[in-house]
């Protein structure tokens, strides 16, 4: 075959690639945006900051590749997708604001649990593994947390964590329908916490926590 009509064969293949990706990127971002929700790629690091447990926190290469910010069902939330130079998170973590600080606790499937985690191990429902720093708040946030933990469809790296003034749900597809079904389980059992810890009614959130409304 001639060869330039190889290249331009090439060039055309090029082409009809990088316009189908961008597409693709295209229609991604408007799953979101179609919700009114807003939607951002490569913000930077602060969509997490003030978040310290394990992914968070650690190892080095931390990158958000984009954040998606709304409101469902009364529920604001962020979810980011989001890896270091040794660990990338499945799906999304959706991240919801806490009134408080509540003690640390981290529970999901093994396979989804840092190496590296505060506190000690603790009972947890079936099939799951758990560290908390306060056994005996663990024992009563648990089971509170278990529908919502059953709820991700994630078949690795499903995770629930209360870190500081945030309740984390890691594992949640990169999907508009996964999130809007993920977000009001995520919220009503971060209201169930607060309910359940005493003191925690009226306590200001955390200005790095705060998820806003679109």
């Amino acid at each position: 075959m001639d060869p330039i009509m190889v290249l331009w064969a090439a060039l055309g293949l090029g082409a009809a690639g990088a316009a189908i990706w961008g597409g693709l990127r295209i229609a991604h971002a408007r799953q979101f945006t179609g919700r009114g929700w807003t939607f951002e790629r490569n913000p930077g690091e602060q969509p997490v900051f003030g978040l310290n447990h394990p992914p968070f926190g650690r190892d080095l290469g931390r990158r958000v590749g984009e954040v998606v910010r709304g409101t469902v069902e009364g529920v604001a939330f962020t979810a980011v997708a989001y890896e270091t130079d040794r660990e990338r998170v499945t799906g999304y973590a959706v991240i919801v604001a806490l009134p408080r600080s509540l003690p640390p606790l981290v529970v999901g499937s093994p396979d989804a649990l840092p190496s590296r985690l505060a506190g000690a191990p603790v009972p947890a429902p079936a099939g799951r593994a758990a560290w908390a720093s306060d056994p005996a708040w663990a024992s009563v946030a648990l089971p509170i947390l278990a529908p919502t933990l059953a709820a991700l469809t994630a078949e690795r790296g499903a995770a629930l964590s209360v870190d500081g003034a945030a309740l984390v749900g890691l594992g949640c597809p990169r999907d508009a329908d996964a999130l809007a079904a993920f977000v009001p389980q995520l919220g009503r059992a971060a209201a169930a916490l607060v309910e359940a810890t005493p003191g925690a009614a009226g306590a200001a959130v955390s200005p790095g926590l705060r998820c806003p409304a679109s």
